[in-house]
């Protein structure tokens, strides 16, 4: 009987520690009402930079008099609900609320709120209900906006873990490829931009580990191959050697971060099965091979 209970209790402990870390970015009310026109930021925005001016259109005119401090109120629910203070504004010619924190938004999650407000007499029989929603503020790196960190349970409790951001690579290596390139003292956008596709392609072997997905490893590789050819044809064939050793992109690390849990390597084993006994024809190496136009990105 103690140790069903001790079972229960942890059960229950690790459900709520896992409740906390998981916060329903898409909850939302009256943000649909036809009074509403545009949301800004809209709801459940997951790149919302840290000096937004928040600003509500309304198909309908406000009464100033019903526009108070109290009526907004933005929490930082992140940082256990925390108020953010600052300025509402109302400009009726556009019939625009605005609130513009005091400070810039630190990252985590935001809760918005507009409540009694109420429009002008002559438009009394519209009526405007509670507006709430929530939305996110990443951080970033040399420009590139990140995903928060996933919890490690959850992430890795499914095969293709969990993509905040929606753009195919999963979160935890999406961090490392931001943190570990992006702030490369040499070259950084295009190691950034060259390691996330590598990146996105892994993910879509793991999800398909077929020779069908092959196109798109040979992509990320082929994108790096035109790289460093580019940037090494008026060096010597030692020094060109060095420039891909030094500036190789697909390391051990990254290959560790990806295929971490026993399905991902199975997966991984299930691709290379695939491919071997086949016969590939080499393919010469071009821009077009790059999700990234990295000739116009800069260093």
């Amino acid at each position: 009987m103690g140790k069903l209970f001790t079972s229960i209790m942890l059960f229950f402990s690790l459900t709520t520690v896992i409740l906390a870390q998981t916060i329903d970015l898409e909850y939302s009310k009256g943000t649909e009402q036809d009074a509403v026109s545009i949301l800004i930021p809209s709801p459940a925005q997951k790149n919302v930079p840290a000096d937004v001016v928040i600003k509500v259109l309304f198909n309908v005119s406000l009464d100033p008099a019903h526009i108070k401090k109290n009526d907004v109120m933005l929490v930082h629910t992140s940082d256990s609900n925390k108020h953010i203070e600052g300025e509402v504004a109302y400009v009726p010619e556009n019939k625009t609320v605005t609130f513009k924190p005091n400070k810039p938004l630190k990252v985590g999650v935001y809760e918005l709120t507009f409540k009694s407000l109420k429009t002008v007499k002559e438009e009394k029989e519209k009526h405007i209900k509670e507006i709430k929603y929530r939305f996110y503020v990443p951080e970033v790196i040399n420009g590139y906006m990140l995903p928060p960190e996933p919890d490690e349970t959850i992430n890795n409790s499914t095969l293709l873990g969990i993509d905040f951001n929606e753009n195919g690579v999963r979160d935890d290596v999406e961090l490392y490829v931001i943190k570990r390139f992006a702030k490369d003292p040499e070259f950084p956008k295009t190691k950034t931009a060259i390691a996330m596709q590598y990146a996105w392609a892994s993910q879509k072997i793991l999800e398909n580990p077929t020779i069908e997905s092959k196109k798109y490893s040979d992509d990320a590789i082929g994108c790096q191959f035109y790289w460093i050819r580019k940037s090494t044809k008026n060096l010597t064939t030692l020094e060109a050697m060095k420039f891909g050793l030094n500036h190789k992109v697909y390391n051990p690390e990254i290959k560790d971060i990806l295929y971490n849990t026993r399905a991902r390597i199975e997966q991984k084993f299930h691709y290379n099965s695939a491919l071997s006994g086949q016969i590939f024809q080499g393919q010469e190496s071009t821009l077009n091979m790059c999700q990234t136009n990295i000739d116009a990105i800069g260093a």
